[in-house]
């Protein structure tokens, strides 16, 4: 193998991140905060840390996006349905899991009018 080719196999592998490299990342996004001294360390990635920062943040974003919806979606089933109809009301993700005291069971999600959308569940699931 020519000089060349090993040099830049070996430039290669020292930029590929390994699990400590991506541990330090994930704490150091974990601390940030609004201030622009907490994200001075994003200054010093490489393209490929970039990246995988990006995913991170993506994924956080998309966590506290269905969050949000699974919070409006209860607010919504408690407007619609008394505390006693209620007999259960499960989060999952970004939507919940309505089981009335009569036994009907429901989907309950946001529509994309940010409307409460019910839709009727067999008992079974």
């Amino acid at each position: 193998m020519s000089k060349a080719i090993l040099d830049e196999q070996n430039k290669r592998k020292e930029t590929l991140m390994n699990d400590e490299r991506r541990e330090y990342i994930r704490d150091q996004l974990y601390q940030e905060t609004g201030d622009p001294e907490s994200q001075a360390w994003r200054d010093e990635l490489t393209p490929e840390e970039m990246e995988y920062v990006e995913r991170l943040d993506g994924q956080y974003a998309t966590g506290v996006e269905a969050m949000c919806a699974a919070i409006l979606v209860r607010e919504k089933v408690r407007e619609r349905y008394r505390p006693e109809e209620i007999a259960k009301l499960e989060t999952i993700r970004d939507h919940c899991r309505v089981t009335l005291r009569d036994g009907a069971m429901y989907l309950a999600r946001l529509g994309q009018d940010h409307s409460l959308r019910l839709d009727e569940i067999d008992g079974v699931c």
